[in-house]
């Protein structure tokens, strides 16, 4: 298991104005590490022989990680390209309950609930909560680790938007051989992006819930 799947300090930040400084620059297909320190490339070289071998990943790659959050921000900055957002479907589950139905626009008086009243609530609490700007939805970034062979890994991480309070910690989410191995992770974990929880099934959506 990767060791390093956790949420560290973070300096909250606002990210709005910088990125301007970086569109016109990077590829809109990704991102590397093209200021990554010479002294961060045996750990850089360590991440990709781990995704192509599975050799145990780097002991030391908190050192990398805590570069990225301070004097290279500015790589980690330019991750936020082309980002994609996600939710933890949990947040749902716990949302997803007759109680909460009878609650929704004070329908307490409702005798009977059906599977077509849990749906309606259903899509429209999760079309709200993508629509809130708040820390449940969270941005997902693959920062590229390239060997000097071409191979390369991808460092995978989350991050929640605070609003007007900027960044808030990231989350590690581990080393990969590519962004589709990142984000099949990401579903396997129960984080969906915007897209898969729109187009949940209603079995799922069933499955989730909490009747009487």
């Amino acid at each position: 298991m990767f060791p390093y799947c956790i949420s560290v300090p973070f300096q909250s930040r606002s990210r709005q104005g910088h990125l301007h400084l970086y569109k016109d620059q990077i590829k809109m297909s990704g991102y590397s590490n093209s200021a990554l320190p010479k002294k961060f490339w045996y750990i850089r070289d360590a991440c990709v022989e781990h995704v192509l071998t599975n050799s145990p990943p780097p002991s030391d790659l908190i050192l990398l990680q805590n570069w990225l959050l301070e004097d290279g921000y500015d790589e980690l900055l330019a991750a936020w390209i082309d980002e994609d957002m996600v939710m933890d479907i949990k947040l749902f589950a716990r949302s997803f309950s007759d109680g909460e139905l009878r609650d929704w626009n004070n329908r307490q008086e409702i005798e009977e609930i059906t599977d077509k009243m849990r749906l309606e609530f259903a899509r429209d609490f999760i079309c709200s909560s993508i629509d809130a700007s708040d820390d449940d939805n969270l941005s997902v970034h693959s920062y590229m680790l390239k060997r000097d062979d071409g191979k390369n890994a991808i460092l995978g991480f989350t991050i929640a938007s605070l609003g007007q309070g900027g960044l808030g910690s990231p989350t590690w989410h581990g080393l990969f051989v590519d962004q589709a191995a990142f984000y099949s992770h990401l579903n396997k974990s129960g984080l969906l992006l915007h897209e898969e929880l729109k187009a949940l099934s209603e079995p799922k959506i069933l499955a989730l819930w909490q009747a009487e």
